[in-house]
């Protein structure tokens, strides 16, 4: 992740920071310029920043919706009482988000469940007993089990599974990619390109 700088003392800020350590100044990250910025008459700060989700993304002062474009794309929190394990997830999220909007990747909030084009966001736990619950993309829905999010789970996982690393960023990045490749290459031309680029999708 690049280094930013505060809007109002030009000091060096992170992505995540919400006050710039340097002069104090409460800052936010807006999505559609790229850069921090501070609170001001342009920009509000979205309403999850006082959450667990702890956003720290800013929306237009003429947007109506309360929600930052990253907030938006979280569906139902079906995750409750595992806030800590939400925050992650959010703050990973944000950081995939960005990647989209520094390449000028399109996304745009899933507005029903046969919206094919939508992308969605659900974080999920395993219930008591055997129940399983598997990260996964399904029609622009993502579904991240939050056991991912908890360090000793998930290196416990990766150990077990062989794997060089494992992280919550990584989930979000592969499952993203089934979306794109549903949304901008499946059944379309560019698949044979595609092919010769990344290896047949169809093959073990």
């Amino acid at each position: 992740m690049r280094l930013f700088s505060c809007p109002v003392c030009h000091q060096q800020v992170y992505f995540d920071n919400t006050v710039c350590l340097a002069c104090g100044s409460e800052i936010a990250f807006a999505p559609e310029r790229l850069q921090m910025v501070a609170a001001s008459a342009a920009h509000r700060n979205c309403v999850q920043r006082q959450t667990a989700e702890a956003c720290n993304w800013a929306i237009v002062a003429a947007d109506p919706i309360e929600r930052c474009r990253s907030c938006r794309l979280t569906g139902a929190l079906s995750a409750v009482g595992v806030e800590a394990l939400r925050s992650r997830a959010e703050a990973a999220k944000r950081q995939v988000l960005y990647t989209l909007l520094q390449l000028g990747v399109p996304f745009a909030a899933k507005l029903s469940e046969d919206d094919r084009q939508g992308l969605r966001f659900v974080w999920g736990v395993p219930g008591p007993g055997p129940s399983m619950l598997t990260t996964g993309h399904h029609d622009g829905t993502i579904v991240l089990n939050l056991n991912e999010a908890d360090d000793a789970h998930r290196e416990a996982t990766r150990v077990s599974f062989g794997e060089p690393q494992r992280t919550v960023l990584g989930h979000l990045r592969h499952e993203l990619s089934h979306y794109f490749f549903q949304r901008f290459i499946e059944g379309r031309p560019e698949i044979a390109s595609f092919r010769d680029s990344f290896g047949d999708e169809r093959a073990d």
